[in-house]
């Protein structure tokens, strides 16, 4: 894996027609770092043309808003730590619209948010119940991370409010 400045090096070394960025679930620092990468990529006369690939580690309403306002053409959803150079050609032969930022944000229920513990981890709580409610396991992956969100109680029936 290469820093974004030897990226952007090599992008203009060659010809390169997609840079695929991995996410991990660092601190907030190295989030910032690798978004402001994708702006520059798509913001810059002679990288605005290129496939911009966020692969992330999980569907993460924030990181993924940030991603489709920075301008990120495709998002790949990767189990983190895994990918390589290799598993990366694959991804970028097998994206569709469904990779889409805007997609998958359809996807995620909108009450969805997140609370920090510390620079390097964080919780889900759900917003339609007052962020009181912790969300993870098959709650979080099988509800509140897919359509299935437009048939939950919460999302149905909001508590925003005492």
């Amino acid at each position: 894996m290469l820093t974004p400045a030897r990226c952007l090096e090599r992008v203009g070394e060659g010809d390169v027609r997609a840079v695929a960025i991995v996410f991990g679930s660092g601190s907030d620092t190295r989030r910032a770092t690798l978004l402001e990468f994708v702006s520059i990529l798509k913001n810059n006369a002679k990288t605005g043309d290129l496939t911009v690939v966020a692969v992330v580690p999980a569907r993460h309403r924030l990181l993924l808003e940030a991603l489709k306002g920075e301008g990120a053409d495709f998002v790949f959803i990767f189990p983190e730590n895994t990918a390589d150079s290799f598993c990366i050609a694959d991804i970028l032969g097998g994206l569709t619209v469904k990779n889409r930022p805007e997609h998958i944000l359809k996807e995620i229920c909108p009450h969805l948010n997140y609370s920090a513990i510390d620079s390097r981890r964080e919780i889900s709580l759900c917003g339609a119940y007052r962020n009181r409610m912790v969300l993870g396991g098959s709650r979080l992956h099988n509800i509140c991370e897919t359509n299935e969100h437009f048939e939950c109680e919460y999302y149905l029936n909001p508590r925003l409010s005492a």
